[in-house]
């Protein structure tokens, strides 16, 4: 996740960081309001985040309200 008004990495997981299957990982983060953030998903074996290697998804809130949660399985 990338604070795109300063160009500052805020976190990154590296390949293999999310192993286990059926498990939800929570990560919260403090955004400050009027910021821009660039999270990016992506999958091991590039095949998107479903299909061939199970099925998975993300969702995004923001104060307990749900801002997005797409996904192309």
């Amino acid at each position: 996740m990338t604070d795109t008004c300063t160009g500052t990495v805020v976190d990154q997981k590296s390949a293999g960081y999310f192993t286990q299957q059926y498990t939800r990982y929570i990560m919260p983060y403090h955004v400050p309001e009027n910021s821009r953030f660039e999270l990016v998903v992506s999958d091991l074996y590039n095949d998107g985040l479903c299909c061939g290697h199970g099925s998975g998804t993300y969702s995004i809130y923001s104060g307990g309200d749900l801002v997005t949660s797409p996904s192309n399985g």
